[in-house]
């Protein structure tokens, strides 16, 4: 029995709740907003909050915790935008080792006329983005808002969090172009707990390696073990043909073709060279490369073959990290042949 309760909030601008913990499997729990500050600390089950919790009304990620602690337990999307003036009490209920759905834990919102709504919890997926196309800086949109501006060639974000289970409309577009001259579109959706990376490939327009965005699920942002370093491999060069991949003179990988992944591999943390040949031939070397990887245990590395063969920008090997740092590996040696462009510049009066 709770004395405190009140039927309107002092302040007709904002939303108040009391917080009470009925679930009675569950641990004495912090309440805050997802990433954020701590609301409420240390409520055990039977416990009601002894003030209201006054928020300024929009849309929050409520995340639980067991006290003391930055475990994340469950996360809830409480949509308050535009309801100034709402009352209510928040309180959990159910079991955490339920036994079936109509007794499973959730949280939940009652009002004053008894009115009961049940906060819908939301799971989220870490997402990096790679843009590996050899076209210039572009745009990307989500659900029609700009969200990444003048997104550089060989470039990547670090991870950005996504709602799970939600489908999302990606739009890309030269730079500062509208939202309605996007020369590609795609709805995509993330697993709960999941790990992605998305990466921008091919020419736009052309036929044969068509700009795409390619999922790649299972993303690693650290090794599994920490001793060694997890390697993979992205074929990324629109105009190469089917690749071998060498290390330190012996066979690494076979007959990668362009937009390929490969799984993981893991590797003992050192330095290797590796050598990029025409699969079936590797006698024919496009160039061979140092991958510096005697200081990256822990790490889960993505190396990704980019640019043109027969074109600018040129081909090469490059490395993507977790925190979305990428960088060219050394070129040792090449047997690519490129002709320059002498460009005769005059200035004259006008």
């Amino acid at each position: 029995i709770s004395d405190n309760v009140k039927l309107e909030t002092d302040d007709p601008d904002q939303v108040e709740f009391l917080i009470h913990h009925g679930s009675p499997d569950a641990p004495s729990i912090d309440l805050g907003e997802r990433n954020g500050n701590l609301f409420l600390r240390d409520l055990s089950f039977r416990e009601t909050s002894e003030e209201y919790l006054a928020l300024d009304p929009r849309n929050y990620f409520l995340s639980l915790y067991p006290t003391g602690t930055q475990d994340e337990f469950k996360t809830y999307l409480a949509g308050l935008n535009g309801f100034d003036g709402l009352l209510g009490v928040i309180y959990s209920t159910g079991l955490v080792g339920n036994n079936g759905p109509e007794d499973e834990f959730r949280l939940l919102l009652v009002l004053p006329n008894g009115q009961t709504f049940e906060l819908p919890e939301v799971g989220f997926s870490n997402v990096q983005i790679l843009h590996n196309s050899p076209e210039s800086a572009v745009d990307v949109f989500v659900n029609g808002t700009k969200v990444i501006q003048g997104f550089e060639f060989r470039t990547a974000t670090p991870p950005l969090e996504f709602i799970a289970d939600t489908p999302y409309d990606i739009a890309v577009t030269p730079v500062g172009a509208a939202l309605d001259n996007a020369f590609y579109n795609a709805s995509l959706s993330f697993l709960k707990d999941g790990n992605y990376l998305l990466v921008a490939e091919g020419i736009v327009g052309e036929q044969n390696s068509q700009f795409n965005i390619g999922v790649v699920q299972d993303y690693r942002f650290e090794s599994i073990n920490e001793s060694s370093v997890d390697l993979r491999v992205i074929h990324g060069s629109p105009d190469a043909p089917e690749i071998d991949v060498l290390a330190n003179g012996g066979q690494f990988l076979e007959n990668l073709s362009y937009s390929q992944i490969t799984e993981y591999f893991t590797v003992a943390p050192a330095n290797y060279e590796l050598s990029v040949t025409q699969a079936q031939d590797n006698t024919a070397v496009v160039g061979k490369y140092l991958a510096e990887l005697e200081d990256a245990a822990g790490s889960a590395i993505t190396v990704f073959a980019s640019g043109l063969l027969t074109g600018i920008p040129e081909f090469g090997l490059w490395g993507l990290l977790a925190d979305g740092t990428t960088f060219p590996l050394p070129l040792i040696s090449s047997t690519v042949e490129r002709i320059e462009d002498i460009i005769d510049l005059r200035v004259g009066p006008n």
